[in-house]
């Protein structure tokens, strides 16, 4: 089934992401960057299925996927406008250069992953966490062998996870679902023992972590541990955006 996907941040994740989708017979359209005019300059790099819109124009979209700095996030929701029956896609990381400089927050409330902390501001969206735990440049080589790397997500109800599974698909990874955005502790930053950010899994590995993540947290963390892959990035110095 082909989308009409929003891109709420055409960046280093969010281009990849595009690009992949319109591979794969999905429109996007491309908003939210320092210069409008890269935005225009990548959709005629991808073709017909890709158009340059502003942040409202790619919220109009079927689903969305929002991949900015952290810190950028307040702006691009304000631009976007309501947001209630979306289903969004959220690639962030808080940044620990510019850490959580958000309605006065230095962490994170204890217990309070990432994913559940967007969710909060974005009431009635369906949020899902996913393509955060990996760099753009690991991405877009590990999509060169479609299948053998495993991606992550987390929140959401089936339909939701449906769409974003079909999405990851197309960009060449093995969908690994972790369960509700309690259990996306394991992709949030910084890489860590036990986390699965910043690492990568084979999908067999990976299932084995999620199918315990729900009722054995530390069991998953030390599964993860012990079967993550050894991987060089030298294009970006931590996994996303």
């Amino acid at each position: 089934m082909s989308m009409k996907i929003g891109i709420l941040g055409a960046g280093h994740v969010g281009s990849v992401i595009a690009r992949r989708a319109t591979e794969a017979g999905h429109e996007v359209v491309l908003s939210f960057a320092r210069d409008p005019a890269d935005l225009v300059a990548l959709a005629v790099q991808l073709g017909p299925r890709a158009q340059a819109g502003t942040v409202a124009e790619a919220a109009q979209a079927d689903f969305l996927v929002m991949s900015v700095p952290w810190a950028a996030i307040p702006a691009v929701l304000a631009q976007a406008g309501p947001l209630a029956g979306k289903v969004l896609i959220d690639t962030s990381n808080p940044d620990a250069s510019n850490p959580l400089h958000v309605e006065g927050l230095l962490t994170l409330p204890k217990g309070v992953t990432s994913g559940s902390f967007n969710a909060a501001r974005l009431p009635g969206v369906t949020l899902i966490k996913a393509f955060n735990t990996l760099t753009a440049g690991f991405q877009a080589e590990a999509q060169q062998h479609p299948g053998q790397t495993a991606m992550f997500f987390c929140g959401g109800d089936a339909h939701s996870k449906a769409l974003a599974a079909q999405l990851i698909v197309a960009q060449g990874f093995a969908p690994v679902d972790l369960g509700s955005l309690a259990e996306g502790v394991l992709m949030d930053a910084p890489k860590r023992e036990g986390a699965v950010y910043g690492e990568a899994f084979t999908p067999d590995n990976a299932r084995q972590i999620a199918a315990l993540a729900a009722t054995n947290l530390p069991a998953a963390m030390r599964l993860a541990s012990e079967t993550r892959e050894v991987f060089t990035d030298p294009t970006a110095t931590r996994p996303s955006r």
